[in-house]
């Protein structure tokens, strides 16, 4: 059935390609889950010490996977205002229907990877313009084992503090492995919880299919 002004002739879920927006869906939220679950088998939580490591060969999987993210968020919530945009993303947000993906769908996953140059920019301008009354450092691209949000009050943005720094730090292309969050700038990303709820839709949509395995069922024919 189609809407009132709809740009689909018979409706977006009877559009001829319909069916493969579900499976990139599908191989989105896929490859969410196995980059991270990859990620966390390189940079596994670890007791004992506190451990610093400029070891960032992982941080490929962390831009690929919130690279996927921000495209399955341009699916379900496209910027563009069009109506046939509207009508795709309201029907691709029926098929998982329930879900409440506040991780996918944070603004932050686009912006922590977007336009590195302009941000880098901005914060340039910001702490170069700057005096600070309290000494912190700038860690970039580092993997660290702790890191906790701190107040400094003479300090008008966000600092953290780690066992492995005597200052606080600001922190530029950082992972944390025992929070499993990924930071950048002002932004800090939820790799786990991303992890958690990609895994949600892809079993919301393949629940929807006979096919199990990932491989065979993002493949498509389509008769025209």
């Amino acid at each position: 059935m189609t809407t009132p002004h709809s740009k689909w002739p018979l409706g977006f879920e009877n559009s001829k390609l319909s069916g493969l927006y579900a499976r990139e869906m599908y191989w989105l939220a896929w490859q969410i889950k196995m980059k991270a679950d990859e990620l966390f088998q390189k940079y596994p939580v670890q007791a004992g010490e506190p451990f610093l490591s400029t070891d960032i060969s992982g941080f490929d999987l962390i831009y690929s996977l919130l690279s996927n993210a921000a495209k399955l968020n341009e699916l379900l919530y496209p910027k563009r205002k069009d109506q046939e945009y509207k009508e795709r993303a309201a029907c691709l947000r029926g098929l998982i229907g329930g879900l409440q993906l506040k991780h996918l769908c944070d603004k932050k996953v686009r912006n922590t990877v977007e336009h590195f140059a302009e941000h880098l920019d901005r914060h340039n301008l910001q702490h170069s313009g700057f005096s600070s009354p309290t000494r912190y450092v700038v860690l970039f691209n580092f993997v660290l084992s702790h890191m906790e949000p701190v107040h400094v009050p003479s300090i008008p943005f966000q600092l953290y503090s780690t066992p492995m720094a005597p200052v606080p730090v600001l922190p530029v292309r950082v992972y944390v492995t025992s929070a499993r969050t990924f930071h950048n700038f002002c932004w800090s990303v939820d790799i786990a919880g991303l992890s958690d709820e990609a895994n949600h839709v892809a079993a919301k949509l393949a629940s929807q299919f006979a096919e199990e395995n990932p491989e065979d069922w993002v493949s498509l024919i389509v008769h025209l």
